[in-house]
């Protein structure tokens, strides 16, 4: 089962380019279809869809049997998140937020092979209290989830850095200094939790642990060009879990977001 993560800042965005201007149909010559020409998915995971409840039509139209979605009720165009399948699958909603997960950030399905658990994780950034209150939120999922005999598969942009492995060199003093979102000490520890007192994997870095490729790049400096990138999406499993998965990437070969995706397979 091959599953794919990928934060693509906008369903309708141009460098996307998902569907024929005029037809409004699928493009087979989009940056998506390359990525599954390649990789095969069997699933595909989008972040930041951008979209609202009378574009989600346009999930139809992409090529996978089976979908669930979520926009966000809270303001136009942000946010939202989906799962793309051509295995069926139990779909669980969203996480147990006390707003109903109004932004729409998270999809819970699960396969016969495991539990997916995919995320839009909100960037603290002027949100700080309720960045802590997500953190601790998925800290309790994920704990609760822990007694599932299925595999449990938490992934997304989860926007945080987690060591000087995963920031590019010349961004080492921003980690330094941890005042940015994403790389605040706050953050990291909390990550950390599901790391060392959850026995979660960062399944990518154990396969890579000597790898500077990264997920994310500025495309206000055209970071992608010199790859000066942070690595804020993640593929965590738990640690007696981590046998079963053959193969973890980053597809920074694949086009069409700030965001490269991710890959699995388990």
């Amino acid at each position: 089962m091959k599953i794919v993560g990928w934060n693509i800042n906008g369903l309708r965005g141009k460098s996307m380019n998902l569907f024929n201007d005029k037809t409004k149909e699928y493009n087979p010559l989009s940056n998506l279809n390359v990525l599954i020409q390649k990789y095969s998915p069997d699933v595909v995971c989008f972040g930041e869809t951008k979209c609202q409840e009378c574009h989600t039509d346009l999930f139809k139209k992409l090529p996978f049997k089976y979908c669930t979605s979520i926009c966000s009720r809270a303001r136009k165009g942000y946010s939202g998140v989906c799962i793309l399948s051509n295995i069926e699958f139990i779909d669980h909603g969203s996480l147990p937020l006390p707003d109903e997960d109004i932004e729409g950030r998270s999809r819970i399905v699960e396969f016969p092979e495991c539990i997916l658990i995919y995320t839009y994780t909100p960037n603290s950034g002027g949100r700080f209290d309720y960045r802590v209150e997500w953190d601790n939120i998925v800290y309790d999922y994920l704990k609760k989830m822990n007694t599932s005999e299925k595999p449990i598969i938490y992934s997304g942009d989860l926007n945080v850095v987690h060591t000087f492995n995963d920031i590019c060199s010349n961004s080492y003093n921003t980690l330094q200094q941890g005042r940015l979102p994403g790389t605040l000490p706050e953050e990291r520890q909390r990550f950390e939790k599901y790391l060392y007192e959850l026995d979660y994997v960062d399944i990518w870095r154990k396969m890579n642990p000597n790898s500077n490729q990264f997920t994310w790049f500025n495309p206000r400096t055209r970071a992608r060009d010199s790859n000066s990138g942070w690595r804020i999406d993640y593929f965590l499993v738990r640690k007696n879990d981590t046998k079963k998965i053959k193969n973890a990437l980053i597809c920074d070969d694949i086009f069409g977001s700030d965001h490269v995706p991710i890959y699995i397979e388990i």
